[in-house]
């Protein structure tokens, strides 16, 4: 879930849980089996694409492996 006062359009809104689906899609072999849950903390309407998912990815890898 995004919330709409960090990403006032739904296109933003629904871009950014689509690239949070895929990182994790990506690196689930690697995650250890927990619930998680990704919540933004700051306004995505100038952050790229590529940091989203670089952050996204760095979130991740701050896990404790298997």
């Amino acid at each position: 879930m995004v919330a709409k006062k960090l990403a006032k359009r739904a296109v933003l809104r629904n871009l950014v849980k689509r690239m949070g689906r895929d990182v994790f899609r990506h690196l689930q072999p690697e995650l250890p089996p927990f619930d998680l849950v990704l919540r933004l903390s700051a306004p995505v309407a100038t952050v790229t694409k590529r940091a989203m998912r670089e952050d996204m990815a760095a979130l991740f890898g701050r896990l404790p492996n298997k």
